[in-house]
């Protein structure tokens, strides 16, 4: 077994940020560790290594195994080498046992069976086509409204009554929900933003690729979750509990016409590292894409296959959804016009971007929809008071008349509309509340700044991704260990170590053997500790019978009498 000594330098010359990230990747306890040396003997303790190993991702083990540069650097933060930078033998000892368990190389569901393997392949494509449709959607109901977050031991992942919510809203299973969004989370499209989620930039990036692309996205950030034990489950088509939707929604796993679930062309290449040929195969294998819809006089718009992402986000932007899936319906609205126009859209940019994307041309009603919901954009505004302290909020018109009918329109009689002058209304709601149902009320709203300059009360916020935080039992320990007190303390290692060996066994009445160096040769003794504080330490010798004291300094080892 690997000495806790042999980890001490490393440990001394470890920043805060290094030390942080160490106690966080090996999930150190924060109770027990109270210095270096307590540290050094749970990070070489072999269950602890053993535990670190068996959750590393796979491709990490066999990167490790081979020595690779990146490998060997996450290694040495991980405190795996010994001062030479080499891997600890219990290290490498159980990077190959892993490796050895880890199913070996991947094979398709039926290779014999040509027949059978396309439509189990066909079958996994059309899941993963599925699911990624679904993972969208996710990102947009993300994206325009409220979804709480939970933050636990498990990480971050979307709060169930939201997975419930949404799974019922999108007519899908609350396990596929959930396994989506924690896989959107993972690759890092969508993060935690105070008690809710929010999309980042990579999240509207990820939007505007292609259905490969975002499929290898999720893809290559999935892998890194599966560890050897879990390759191997995955390999005999019996996923654990905690992989199998995931697996499923990427393709990895599909149903087998015979035996039922069995692991996909895809899923080989995948277990094998080879995300790209993956990526690849599904391009041949997903719908093709199409970039024009049918535009109807009632202001239906029907895509007559997958849009490409940047036709389905436009349309997002100037139409209301009504359907998702192979073909897409989308319905054109006041509200979703005058959406566009805050959003900067112009009524010929409409009309442009329209003609565009349509097969047949934009119907008459369409048109006119356009060319009035223009001309009374802006006829009624909310706008905030000119007191930043002032509850509630404005709203103005040059018509009178328009603000009579508020006044006396009862769908409305939550906003607490009052008079306030001729052409102002004054709302006890907050100004974002007052447009929004104006504008659920079919009425063309528009929202300004005090000065009265647009302001676009919808606009997207995209989230940053912010790193990991510790805990405070973990922030504890760190300044435990980066105390100076304990840095000096651990300075002697050695004799700390050797104290620490010798307090045990005097707690457990247990006999130990000592080396001590008598000058010109090192004796060993088999005593009892009896004391182990000061300057030196006083055993029971058993076999002379007597109480001898011996001076630290003249110690060089402590063993166990099994040893």
């Amino acid at each position: 077994m690997t000495s806790p000594l042999e980890l001490l330098p490393a440990l001394r010359d470890l920043d805060r940020e290094s030390l942080a990230q160490l106690v966080q990747a090996r999930a150190v306890p924060s109770r027990g560790i109270t210095g270096l040396i307590d540290l050094a003997e749970w990070l070489v303790d072999p269950e602890q290594l053993a535990e670190a190993l068996g959750r590393l991702p796979w491709r990490d083990v066999v990167a490790m195994q081979d020595r690779e540069a990146d490998a060997m650097t996450q290694a040495r933060a991980l405190l795996l080498t010994n001062h030479d930078g080499e891997l600890l033998p219990e290290v490498a000892r159980l990077l190959e046992e892993l490796r050895a368990a880890d199913g070996g190389p991947a094979h398709a569901g039926d290779p014999e069976n040509d027949a059978v393997q396309r439509q189990l392949d066909a079958s996994a494509a059309e899941q993963s086509f599925t699911a990624l449709q679904l993972s969208a959607e996710l990102l947009h109901r993300v994206d325009t409204g409220q979804i709480a977050s939970r933050n636990d031991r498990r990480g971050v992942r979307m709060a169930g009554v939201d997975v419930r919510r949404l799974a019922a809203s999108l007519e899908a299973r609350h396990e596929s929900i959930s396994a989506l969004s924690s896989l959107a989370i993972r690759a890092g499209v969508m993060v935690e933003r105070g008690d809710s989620l929010a999309l980042t930039q990579a999240g509207r990036d990820w939007l505007l690729a292609s259905m490969p692309e975002r499929w290898h996205t999720l893809a290559t950030s999935w892998l890194t979750s599966v560890t050897a034990h879990e390759r191997a489950l995955l390999l005999t088509g019996t996923p654990s509990a905690a992989q199998l939707e995931s697996a499923h929604a990427l393709g990895v796993i599909a149903e087998h016409p015979d035996s039922g679930t069995a692991l996909s062309s895809i899923g080989a290449l995948v277990l094998d590292g080879d995300v790209d040929a993956a990526r690849d195969l599904l391009t041949e294998l997903f719908p093709h894409a199409v970039d024009q819809v049918y535009f109807q006089a009632d202001g239906a718009v029907i895509a007559p296959g997958p849009l490409v992402p940047q036709i389905d986000e436009q349309l997002r932007a100037r139409a209301e959804i009504e359907q998702s899936g192979i073909a897409t319906r989308f319905r054109v609205t006041r509200q979703s016009l005058t959406r566009a126009l805050a959003a900067g859209d112009s009524p010929d940019a409409l009309r442009e971007a329209f003609d565009a994307m349509s097969i047949g041309g934009i119907p008459q009603p369409i048109d006119y929809l356009i060319r009035d919901v223009a001309e009374h954009y802006g006829e009624i505004r909310v706008r905030p008071h000119d007191d930043p302290f002032a509850r509630g909020c404005r709203v103005l018109a040059d018509d009178p008349k328009l603000l009579d009918a508020l006044e006396v329109d009862r769908s409305l009689a939550a906003l607490g509309l009052r008079r306030h002058g001729q052409h102002e209304l004054s709302a006890r709601v907050h100004p974002e509340g007052v447009y929004h149902s104006l504008l659920d009320a079919k009425i063309p709203v528009a929202a300004e700044h005090v000065d009265g300059s647009p302001w676009r009360i919808d606009l997207p916020r995209t989230a940053v991704a912010a790193a990991p935080t510790l805990s405070p039992s973990q922030e504890r320990l760190v300044d435990t260990l980066l105390d100076d007190v304990e840095r000096e303390e651990a300075r002697d290692g050695e004799e700390a170590w050797l104290r620490r060996q010798l307090d045990r066994a005097r707690r457990d009445k247990r006999v130990v053997r000592v080396d001590v160096n008598m000058g010109r040769d090192i004796r060993s003794l088999e005593l009892i500790p009896t004391s182990v504080t000061g300057p030196r330490f006083r055993g029971r010798d058993l076999e002379a019978d007597v109480e001898r004291t011996i001076p630290f300094s003249a110690l060089t080892g402590v063993h166990d009498t099994d040893d």
